[in-house]
């Protein structure tokens, strides 16, 4: 199969994905990925399956392949998925097939059902679904969190590998944000229920910030307050901080406490006031190796997106900044 005829197939499962509540067999794997994993809502199932769809589109997938060689010999290319929300290792299954070599995912427990029903289709033919041991490998994408991360690291140490870690994603606030700048914010902080590396778990606020306008259009993700998962969190932490004496703010469905650490629990926003914009940059500047999205006003810098825009990332936002196709393009030439 040649790289035209993969980006042929790729459209097709972009065009599945597009006409998802028309497709028995997608919407019998979203109900079988709720059930599997409490985390994940239809809801968020078909919002991933939306963003992910921008990218399968025939020259989109064009210009972003042809920047890369494509593999004169096809390589093995194993790829451990988390599953954290859904679908998210589909960036990394797309790269290795754009750039000709073949797949074997080892899908997480918590998101098996999604990915083989989209490439049941010839594209199957270039992917090994394995549940239990990997087969020989020639190179390696795991994902997981920072103690896995050290782990896959030794195991994985004598193979060519991309190991992908915790990261966290940050907001920072003008207070001169419209409305519809809110929104996007509370979309970049509750989508997932806050489960993404491209979550926002911390936001930089001016001194003096009112959080009122910021309350009220949180009141649109009220909803989450019915998963039994996120309320217990919301629950537990909340507890935390009324034994401990931590100062919060409830915001209804969301925590909100100052603090200077980067990730925060599920159902808690940390957030950091600031009398100078040069510190902040300064901070985030130190920090960049932790932090996968920025969304402010000013979008003039690396990983820096409008507000709304975090949970959208373009085809080549690659994960933990690490270029995939060009790495893929090494192995490729072995």
């Amino acid at each position: 199969m040649d790289q035209e005829e993969i980006i042929r197939q790729l459209c097709l499962v972009g065009q599945r994905m597009k006409a998802k509540e028309k497709d028995d067999a997608l919407k019998r794997a979203t109900g079988r990925a709720c059930m599997e994993n409490p985390w994940f809502t239809e809801e968020f199932v078909m919002k991933a399956m939306e963003n992910i769809a921008l990218w399968l589109d025939r020259d989109t997938l064009r210009t972003f392949a042809g920047r890369y060689p494509f593999a004169q010999k096809a390589g093995r290319v194993a790829i451990i998925m988390a599953g954290n929300i859904p679908l998210v290792g589909f960036h990394d299954l797309m790269c290795v097939l754009l750039s000709g070599h073949m797949a074997i995912v080892k899908p997480s427990s918590k998101d098996k059902s999604l990915m083989p029903v989209l490439f049941d289709g010839p594209l199957g033919e270039r992917i090994t679904f394995c549940e239990e041991r990997l087969p020989e490998f020639d190179a390696i994408i795991a994902t997981g969190s920072n103690s896995s991360a050290q782990h896959f690291h030794h195991y994985f140490r004598s193979y060519p590998r991309i190991i992908r870690r915790s990261m966290a994603s940050v907001g920072v606030i003008s207070g001169k944000e419209t409305r519809e700048e809110l929104q996007g914010l509370c979309q970049d902080i509750m989508l997932y229920m806050g489960l993404g590396c491209r979550s926002i778990s911390k936001i930089f606020v001016p001194e003096g910030y009112d959080f009122g306008p910021l309350g009220m259009e949180l009141k649109a993700y009220m909803y989450l307050m019915d998963n039994n998962k996120y309320r217990n969190n919301y629950d537990y932490h909340k507890a935390l901080m009324l034994m401990n004496n931590v100062a919060f703010t409830d915001l209804g469905c969301l925590l909100l406490t100052e603090s200077s650490e980067l990730h925060s629990g599920v159902s808690v926003l940390h957030y950091e006031r600031y009398d100078d914009k040069e510190k902040v940059n300064e901070y985030l500047k130190d920090n960049s190796e932790n932090i996968q999205c920025i969304v402010c006003s000013d979008t003039g810098g690396r990983n820096r997106f409008p507000f709304g825009q975090a949970q959208r990332p373009a085809i080549d936002d690659f994960a933990d900044n690490t270029d995939t196709m060009a790495w893929l393009g090494l192995i490729g030439r072995k």
